[in-house]
């Protein structure tokens, strides 16, 4: 992880980069989930490409920004899979399908 000791050289990447090298993305839905996060936090009058990876870790303000973070990245997975975050199809309504019958 990249704020772990001795991974100091991955902080000062731009997040627009590294969301934009996920399988399915380019730069402009990575400028546009780095937005949103913007807008979650509180911080509109950040350009998405000027934000480093290293604004995920602000001693000050890490849990929403990582939180945002989760949010986003939960949103593109969405996206990508069509899949939901619910542990089988029709939960907590529907009984949990048999596995192994």
């Amino acid at each position: 992880m990249a704020a772990e000791p001795g991974n100091e050289a991955l902080l000062p990447l731009p997040l627009v980069d590294l969301l934009a090298e996920e399988p399915g993305h380019d730069p402009a839905a990575a400028a546009r989930d780095v937005a949103l996060m913007l807008d979650v936090t509180g911080a509109r009058d950040t350009s998405p490409q000027d934000v480093k990876l290293t604004w995920l870790f602000h001693r000050k303000a890490t849990r929403a920004r990582l939180l945002s973070f989760a949010d986003v990245t939960r949103s593109r997975r969405r996206r990508l899979t069509g899949e939901g975050d619910e542990p089988w199809p029709g939960f907590p309504l529907a009984p949990r399908p048999n596995q192994g019958a």
